[in-house]
């Protein structure tokens, strides 16, 4: 009930275009954009890898690989930092 209800009212096609939306504005806004999909199915695979700002800011992981794509990401935004 409350949250639950609220959301399964959505269809996943809305849900999809919504944020499918947000990504772009995102991206359209300069936004550097990085996805995780944690044991996701192929079509939600897509979904996230087309999200993100280039197939090389997605990351597909099972398990404890996701402390790898955070530690990754991490780095990688710390990389920017130095040299901006």
């Amino acid at each position: 009930s409350g949250w639950n209800d609220h959301f399964s009212r959505i269809a996943w096609d809305e849900k999809d275009n919504r944020m499918a939306n947000i990504c772009t504005a995102a991206k359209n806004n300069d936004v550097t954009m990085y996805t995780i999909g944690f044991e996701v199915e192929d079509d939600n695979a897509a979904k996230l890898m087309s999200c993100a700002s280039t197939d090389a800011h997605f990351y597909r992981v099972e398990g404890v690989e996701i402390s790898e794509a955070f530690a990754a990401i991490a780095s990688q935004i710390n990389n920017l930092r130095l040299i901006k």
